[in-house]
């Protein structure tokens, strides 16, 4: 019997893994990235660390993974394998979100935040993402080095005390119970290093103004502040006598949904200052009435009343269009109408919404509406620090401008430039690089290369290179506004809440691969409009070799319809090398899974128990030369299309310990047991018994797959038995003493 033989090549694959950082902050710039802080991502940054370097497929200097799905699924999966990634203990993970991936129901997301010795960890956690439940990707944030006492000098109520003498008194808590608003974590100093510092995060009220502070839990110093609102500059045009969506409530029209979903006030009087510190009240009697159920009264000159018709015109319709669309936006929204200020904002706490007025012209325009209502549910997915909020700027300029699009069918870049007043144009060739932001601290800089991003990808078309490469200009193949905006949403489910623009980078290519299929014209494009504005190469590496035949085949045809691979873009004198699983034949191949040539047809195939099964082909390029030009990895999947056979198990059912199977018919139920013996331990490929003085005894085992099906059983006569099991994976072994199941036992056999 052999081992599994694994290929691992390396290539141009691992992007500044081991990197060293100065941690000193950079001029211009008030505070550290957390990608530049030595001790993120310590394990999976180790340049020696081969273990995980053979799972992968590539792995960007931040911690964003793409993992070689055949390898995921026979080595056992995240759970099998978190000392290679710097999880295991004193580590723990809760999941904090799951769904599915909207444009392929095969492919589902996990985003977990991180606690050490159970504190929470600021900024730890990760994304991951599986199909068919074998983990695809991951973008990691695991904080590693943790060495702060864990203990607080400080307690709730000292800190609390602390924080009434910071504000001068009169702070009240959202919760009925001051300490449910407080929290002890981990966090980072990263105004001038990347030190761990154990503190005490509370949120807050100070009158109607809403913060976020931290208090050191060793010494009592406030290190932190967050102000409770975000905003954006933007202008406004009227949209005309429109319908509004209010509530007869049988005496008066109230401005507001019949559901509540949108409730608008007038705010003619509260100005940008008051509504940032929160100065002002929800007040019933500002919600505009009338005793009409046919018509609101006519503003006749009365410009203001206008504004305040508008906002909850443009607010409602917004809301709908971006609740169509799937995004979490908070059930009750209130607005804001008319502030006396130049601005829309939200509230960062309530997530109710803000526009305020230049001249005559109000701030409630489709686009900006669309940009503050993306912030609702934006805050949950990216920090709004750096450049994470750069980047959740960015985006809700997307979706503003997708919300604009859904519901006029037309769109502009300029961000409430539909009346002329050119606010923000998002094709801008001023902040056009991203190394011409990469050192600002503010987020309307940080923002504008994403911006310019997501129009070139969108409009294509040729383009000048960045100054820092060749001379000359590039074509981009242009997807359109709509693919692009559900392009964009589909990498959100990729991102963790401290991703800069090389991870929204790789989400966006994985995305597209997702939905397009790897190396076709899409992710060209997508990578294409990143090296436009800076940020990586022109082409991916392992894009250069046109692979075609389908990646998809159906386990009862195999035979008939086999996986079928030709090259369409060989070069003369070249020689083509193809790399395939153990246990698969090729025709005519040269070797023991090796096959020369430019068209790899397989003839035979290892024993599959679950579906779908993903296999990894590698195809080399060597010129006549024989050195080594390039690479493709190709993922195939076999499916099972009439659904008579097992399933792949998922992640978190590999995780349970120990099962014991019911007998019966259908569907084989397992539940928790607890052995009574461990009489037998597996190694390598064989069972032994576990002490000598039961060496005479004989014992008999039964092998299942996670699915529950039998797979080997035999008995133990004091000798070692081969696991001769069909593939590698996750098994359940049972032992029994005559009749008696005495031992269940999870084992991970890794040979065939």
């Amino acid at each position: 019997m052999k081992k599994l033989k694994v290929f691992s090549f390396f290539f141009a694959l691992i992007f500044g893994i081991g990197q060293v950082h100065s941690q000193e902050v950079p001029p211009g710039r008030d505070f550290l990235k957390i990608q530049e802080c030595n001790s993120l991502n310590v394990t999976i940054r180790d340049s020696a660390n081969t273990a995980l370097l053979d799972m992968v497929r590539s792995i960007e200097s931040t911690g964003f993974i793409k993992f070689d799905v055949e390898k995921m699924q026979n080595n056992g999966g995240l759970d099998s394998n978190l000392a290679v990634l710097g999880m295991d203990a004193p580590n723990s993970f809760v999941t904090l979100s799951e769904r599915d991936f909207t444009e392929n129901p095969e492919i589902s997301f996990i985003k977990a935040q991180q606690y050490y010795n159970g504190i929470l960890v600021e900024g730890g956690g990760y994304a991951l993402g599986l199909i068919n439940c074998v983990t695809f990707f991951m973008n990691a944030y695991i904080m590693e080095n943790i060495n702060i006492d864990l203990i607080p000098d400080y307690s709730k109520q000292q800190v609390i005390t602390i924080l009434q003498n910071h504000e001068g008194g009169g702070i009240t808590f959202i919760s009925t119970n001051p300490e449910d608003d407080i929290q002890l974590l981990i966090t980072r100093d990263l105004t001038e290093s990347c030190d761990y510092i154990l503190a005490w995060k509370m949120i807050y009220k100070v009158g109607f103004s809403e913060k976020i502070t931290y208090v050191n839990a060793e010494t009592g110093a406030i290190i932190k502040e967050v102000d409770g609102v975000v905003g954006i500059d933007a202008e406004t045009m009227d949209y005309g006598t429109r319908d509004l969506n209010d509530f007869w409530d049988g005496a008066q029209t109230i401005l507001r949904t019949p559901d509540n979903s949108v409730i608008t006030y007038d705010f003619t009087n509260v100005t940008e200052g008051d509504f940032r510190n929160g100065n002002f009240t929800w007040d019933p009697n500002d919600i505009p009435t009338t005793g009409s159920q046919s018509s609101w009264p006519p503003p006749g000159s009365d410009n203001h009343i206008r504004r305040i018709y508008q906002a909850h015109y443009v607010s409602v319709e917004v809301k709908e269009a971006l609740l169509a669309l799937g995004f979490p936006i908070p059930a009750v929204t209130r607005i804001g109408a008319n502030l006396d200020a130049d601005g829309a904002w939200v509230r960062i706490a309530s997530r109710h919404i803000g526009f305020g007025r230049e001249d005559s012209k109000s701030f409630a325009l489709f686009d900006v509406a669309g940009h503050e209502f993306a912030h609702t549910f934006l805050l949950d997915i990216l920090n709004f620090t750096g450049e994470p909020a750069g980047i959740q700027e960015a985006i809700c300029d997307m979706i503003g401008t997708y919300a604009e699009f859904l519901i006029t069918g037309s769109h502009d870049w300029m961000i409430g430039g539909d009346n002329g007043l050119k606010v923000r144009d998002m094709a801008n060739t001023v902040w056009e690089y991203y190394d011409k932001v990469k050192d600002f601290s503010d987020p309307y800089i940080l923002m504008r290369p994403l911006d310019r991003w997501f129009t070139i990808l969108a409009d294509g078309g040729t383009y000048a290179n960045p100054p820092y490469g060749p001379t000359g200009s590039s074509f981009v193949f242009g997807l359109g506004l709509e693919a692009s905006a559900e392009l964009i949403i589909a990498s959100l489910d990729f991102l963790a809440m401290d991703s800069d623009y090389f991870d929204v980078r790789a989400a966006t290519i994985l995305a597209a691969e997702q939905i397009y299929g790897e190396c076709s014209n899409e992710v060209e494009s997508v990578v294409m409009a990143w090296y436009l504005i800076g940020v990586g190469e022109k082409y991916l590496d392992e894009c250069g070799l046109q692979v075609e035949g389908s990646r998809s085949y159906c386990e009862e045809t195999l035979g008939t319809i086999d996986v079928n691979l030709t090259l369409g873009n060989p070069v003369s004198g070249f020689t083509y090398e193809w790399s395939f699983p153990f246990g698969w034949t090729a025709l005519g191949q040269s070797a023991p899974q090796a096959y020369v040539g430019t068209n790899l047809i397989i003839t035979g195939y290892d024993n599959m128990t679950t579906f779908p099964r993903y296999y990894t082909i590698l195809l080399k390029e060597y010129d006549d030369q024989g050195v080594f030009q390039r690479h493709q990895f190709i993922t195939i999947q076999i499916r099972d299309c009439n659904n008579d056979d097992p399933q792949n198990p998922c992640e978190e059912d590999d995780a349970m310990d120990f099962y014991v199977t019911n007998p019966g018919t259908g569907p084989i139920e397992l539940e928790k047991y607890v052995p009574q013996k461990n009489v037998v331990f597996a190694s390598g490929n064989n069972l032994y018994i576990a002490n000598g003085d039961e060496a005479s005894a004989d014992y008999r085992y039964a092998i299942f797959d996670i699915s529950g099906r039998r797979m080997k059983q035999g008995w133990i006569n004091g000798e070692k038995e081969l696991l001769d099991l069909p593939s590698s994976g996750i098994y359940i072994l049972h032992i029994y003493d005559n009749h008696e199941l005495v031992q269940v036992e999870k084992i991970a056999c890794l040979n065939r």
